[in-house]
């Protein structure tokens, strides 16, 4: 954006990228957020552009301890543990 970080004027920040996107889309600023989780396709006011250089960040899943999941809230808590000990050895 040829603009010191520290200089940009952020005045809002969000959980949920729903809101951002349709305050966007009525041209009332723009967002930073992770790619593929607003839909740009067709009719949509809006487009994904990727920062250069290229900007990562930690993904981290956190729960309360010694929490009662629903059966569900399990499965997935398992498979999402299952998942990133696979993903440890793959990288």
């Amino acid at each position: 954006m040829g603009v010191d970080f520290a200089n940009l004027d952020i005045v809002t920040t969000f959980n949920l990228i729903t809101t951002p996107a349709m305050m966007v889309e009525e041209g009332l600023g723009y967002t930073f957020t992770f790619d593929r989780l607003v839909d740009t396709t067709g009719e949509r006011n809006l487009c994904f552009r990727p920062l250069e250089p290229e900007f990562e960040t930690g993904l981290y899943l956190v729960w309360k301890k010694n929490q009662m999941f629903s059966k569900a809230s399990k499965a997935f808590l398992e498979k999402m543990q299952e998942t990133m000990r696979e993903e440890a050895f793959v990288n």
